[in-house]
């Protein structure tokens, strides 16, 4: 029955078919999916450089560029572009820095701001967190939150730490 196919024109159109589908998804990604994406985040990241990772169930976003003016104005927008390009279950993240005082105000940090989630104490935990950023020299930042995210950002230097924080308790969703 198949003893009359000839198998390699089989397999070199299979191969060939596979790899042209392949470079079609790529340029798809790249010319009708990323660069829309850093066409729509543009303005409040304009010299950004993106990095996307798509993973079996969810799409992680890495962001590098320019210091970040204001995060809590600037993350909604990216975060907005970010689902309507890549769907509901994207992260978006910074690279992580190599700044010891950063990192360690950012261990710091993190205390007060899952208390003041967890309690519910808002005002106690931003008051403690801007106390904290005062006490560090050389350090400028500010703890900012909305409807739904702590917005962390401390900048020493050319390094600069970026944090967003849901402000959903455990098994509470607003």
């Amino acid at each position: 029955m198949f003893g009359g196919i000839r198998w390699l024109p089989v397999l070199l159109f299979t191969v060939v078919a596979l790899g042209g589908l392949g470079a079609g998804q790529v340029v798809y990604d790249r010319y009708w999916v990323e660069a829309p994406y850093a066409q729509a985040i543009a303005s409040v990241l304009p010299e950004a450089a993106i990095q996307v990772h798509k993973e079996s169930d969810h799409t992680r976003i890495e962001l590098q560029g320019p210091p970040i003016e204001d995060l809590g104005a600037s993350y909604p927008v990216i975060y907005q572009a970010s689902q309507e390009r890549f769907g509901p279950n994207v992260q978006i993240s910074w690279p992580p820095t190599d700044d010891p005082l950063l990192q360690s105000l950012w261990d710091q940090l993190q205390f007060l701001i899952y208390q003041g989630i967890e309690t519910g104490n808002y005002t106690v935990m931003k008051e403690s967190s801007d106390q904290l950023i005062q006490g560090y020299s050389g350090v400028t930042g500010k703890v900012a939150m909305d409807r739904d995210f702590v917005y962390v950002q401390l900048v020493h230097g050319d390094d600069c730490l970026y944090q967003v924080i849901p402000r959903e308790k455990r098994g509470e969703t607003r």
